[in-house]
């Protein structure tokens, strides 16, 4: 008959900072478990990655590279992973999902939840944010004090509130990525693909073309960026151009 005791999974010290770390995980030597942090089974931790504070590392999480967590909860197959840091989050699937969050780069993510296909890369943070679903946050986009839905996309600028998304049930949607009060300047996303108002709508049809659109699709396109984004008074111009 199996015990309590043979049931629980055993642990043994971290190579370095002595944190307690399951023996069927994988902590590099070079790596740092702090002394209150864990390691569950199946988690891995390469290179000079840095468990701190109270983190966990969560079975089948994984740190490589210089990352530095801290405090946090690093979750199913969320990985962190570069010079990214991790501070007082939680990262993990969404309920029923494998898809996790990945912050990488030169990422920051700070008291923040972050749910399913989060991705945090290059030089974008997030503070005090909740994320769930298809986020991605690049270049030097930052969130902060908001919540992010899917779809989102933010590559430059501080948002204080989570960017439009328009969900047009094609191959590509509609995102705003940066408000301008000159609105010609203002930005937008479609697909990847991101211009100024005023490009997409002088070089809407081309730009289409170029990503493949139907000339049904690019009429979507047209009417949303140009209802949405232009002043009513310039619609009537804007469409001629278009």
């Amino acid at each position: 008959m199996t015990t309590a005791l043979q049931s629980l999974p055993r642990w043994e010290a971290a190579t370095r900072g002595g944190g307690l770390v399951a023996r069927d995980s994988h902590v590099s030597k070079r790596a740092y478990v702090a002394p209150a942090a864990i390691v569950r089974s199946g988690a891995e931790i390469f290179g000079q990655a840095r468990a701190e504070g109270t983190t966990e590392v969560g079975r089948l999480a994984r740190l490589s590279g210089k990352a530095i967590v801290r405090n946090s909860r690093i979750l199913d197959f969320s990985a962190v992973s570069d010079s990214a840091q991790v501070i007082n989050s939680t990262l993990s699937a969404d309920a029923g999902q494998r898809d996790c969050p990945f912050v990488c780069d030169e990422a920051v993510v700070e008291d923040s939840h972050l749910y399913g296909q989060v991705r945090v890369c290059e030089n974008g943070s997030l503070k005090n944010v909740t994320a769930d679903g298809n986020v991605e946050i690049r270049g030097n986009g930052r969130a902060e004090d908001c919540e992010l839905g899917s779809g989102v996309i933010i590559h430059e600028g501080i948002w204080h509130e989570s960017p439009r998304v328009w969900l047009t049930g094609l191959h590509y949607n509609l995102i705003a990525c940066r408000q301008h009060e000159d609105w010609q300047q203002s930005k937008c996303i479609v697909g990847c693909v991101c211009h100024t108002v005023d490009h997409w709508i002088r070089g809407g049809r081309k730009n289409g073309q170029l990503m493949g659109m139907t000339d049904e699709q690019m009429w979507v396109f047209a009417q949303l960026i140009i209802e949405n984004f232009v002043p009513a008074e310039y619609r009537k111009e804007a469409y001629s151009i278009w």
